[in-house]
């Protein structure tokens, strides 16, 4: 099969999960926007309640219904300004080049309120993309190895946690004055921003079921396994023993051995397009087969189990 039409199959393979991948999207985003809003509804009766002046209390109670009556259309457009982010790759990395000059040169001109929108959005991205480090970067890992594939997948960047936060800034910039905004921001980080992490999990997740760089969930493990005491010696028994489970560490992975059965017979698979066949051998009187296709192959291999 010629190299062209491999790269044709690739596409069509892939436009499936990067369907899936949308969906997800939109539908924790929906759920996370709409709790959003009936956690502003209770939150702005309580100010509102609690205000120590006539003025305040008419604000939070205009603000309260003012996004009682826009609450559908700024959710929609927020949705669809994140839809228009996850374009394909080629279409969103090109533009970005042409304006980064264009907002340079607009930054010495914006005024006192746009300059605090852009710090309090920095400010939360910031702290999201702090909390979110591990499974943020193992995202656009994946993403970038998928963009090698197929066109048809979004940017890595498309999900950072600044371009989120825009797309819900630009779904609410022209309703609102500054000090509405700032408060909005408040009910958008508790409620959207702080479950991003809950997003990228998911994404990754499906990623990871479809074969794309699942390896990295491995070094996840390995990095955790440093951070923990190293337990004596001699608890790294060859399963001949006391008949617990006992945690094995090789290669700084972690994997577990279960008496009664094989050895650790197939226990890492193929992780990428490989296969790894268990340990196959007659198991007499809870005996085990071979630490054969312990691992797997990580990147396409095949590895065959040890015959008992």
């Amino acid at each position: 099969m010629s190299e062209h039409s491999d790269n044709s199959s690739d596409k069509e393979v892939y436009k499936p999960l990067i369907k899936d991948i949308k969906n997800s999207l939109d539908t924790h985003l929906k759920e996370l926007t709409s709790r959003m809003f009936l956690d502003a509804d209770e939150t702005l009766f309580e100010l509102a309640d609690s205000a120590t002046s006539n003025e305040d209390q008419s604000r939070y109670f205009e603000l309260m219904r003012n996004l009682r009556d826009s609450k559908l259309e700024i959710s929609s457009e927020f949705l669809s300004n994140m839809a228009h982010q996850l374009r394909p790759f080629e279409e969103t990395e090109s533009p970005k080049k042409h304006s980064t000059i264009e907002s340079e040169d607009e930054l010495s001109l914006v005024g006192q309120d746009e300059m605090e929108d852009m710090v309090l959005i920095k400010r939360i991205a910031g702290d999201v993309a702090g909390r979110c480090r591990d499974s943020l970067s193992h995202l656009e890992a994946r993403l970038e190895h998928l963009a090698l594939k197929t066109p048809e997948i979004f940017a890595k960047s498309a999900l950072d946690p600044a371009n989120i936060c825009q797309a819900f800034d630009e779904a609410i910039r022209e309703r609102f004055n500054i000090t509405n905004k700032k408060l909005l921001f408040q009910l958008f980080e508790t409620n959207v921003a702080t479950k991003l992490d809950n997003i990228y999990d998911a994404v990754n997740n499906l990623l990871i079921d479809a074969g794309v760089l699942p390896q990295i969930k491995l070094h996840a493990i390995k990095s955790a396994s440093k951070q923990r005491p190293t337990p004596p010696p001699e608890e790294y028994s060859d399963g001949e023993g006391d008949g617990s489970d006992q945690s094995i560490n090789q290669g700084g992975y972690a994997m577990t051995a279960t008496p009664g059965h094989g050895k650790q017979g197939g226990a890492q698979g193929a992780y990428s397009g490989g296969d790894a066949a268990g340990g196959s051998g007659a198991a007499d009187e809870g005996g085990a087969g071979s630490q054969g296709g312990t691992q797997g192959a990580y990147s396409g291999g095949d590895a065959a189990g040890g015959s008992g």
